[in-house]
């Protein structure tokens, strides 16, 4: 993968953008063998990604361009840092300034820019999807998670609906496209994974389009 310095590309960086994240923890291991399976973490230089999170221009609606701050989106419970907002740890959704959280971030992080034109209605969405799920908990239920990862969809006992209440790093980010209205097709944002955001078969409206994974770097 290509890396790019931070400082270089920030100006270019937009709304919409996703952040796909390869952690060194335990946790992130353990995310990588249940969306990845065993052998694909072997050997260990591969890049696999445990985390979704994302680029939001914050406020959303406040012109001019140069006053808007880059905050990353995500949700998650192994951030210490204090929220943008709140000034506070949380746990759950939550908005960090993009340099700081690159900078602390354990493992490594490649930006995928989201190639669309955004609209006054999506750029609407957005914010009133931060106002409405920024402080919401991380997934509660552990069998959302579980069968986001693995494909039970076809056994009648798995019922995996829609549950924003409380969301995981993928889910936020897939109900978030969704609100932009950038999937053409009925999706259940739970059944995102970080795998998925890695990948190439989202399916993103046809004018919508996912870039290359480019590694990120700050000095």
């Amino acid at each position: 993968m290509l890396t790019f310095e931070y400082d270089k590309i920030r100006d270019m960086l937009d709304t919409g953008d996703i952040l796909c994240c390869s952690g060194r923890g335990l946790a992130s291991g353990v995310i990588k063998v249940g969306t990845y399976g065993p052998k694909p973490i072997f050997p260990f230089w591969r890049w696999r990604s445990s985390h979704t999170a994302g680029i939001v221009r914050w406020p959303v609606l406040a012109p001019p361009w140069d006053n808007q701050r880059v905050l990353v989106y995500e949700s998650t419970t192994l951030n210490p840092k204090p929220d943008a907002i709140t000034g506070r740890p949380i746990s759950g959704v939550q908005l960090h300034p993009m340099s700081e959280w690159l900078r602390d971030y354990p493992g490594s992080v490649a930006l995928r820019r989201l190639h669309v034109a955004r609209t006054p209605q999506m750029l609407c969405a957005v914010q009133r999807h931060v106002q409405r799920n920024h402080g919401v908990h991380y997934e509660q239920n552990p069998i959302e998670i579980l069968y986001s990862a693995l494909d039970f969809r076809l056994m009648r006992w798995a019922d995996n609906r829609p549950d924003t209440s409380s969301m995981f790093c993928s889910e936020l980010w897939g109900d978030l496209y969704n609100d932009m209205g950038l999937w053409n097709t009925l999706l259940a944002p739970n059944e995102l994974t970080p795998r998925d955001w890695a990948g190439e078969n989202l399916p993103l409206i046809p004018y919508a389009d996912l870039g290359t994974r480019k590694l990120l770097h700050i000095t």
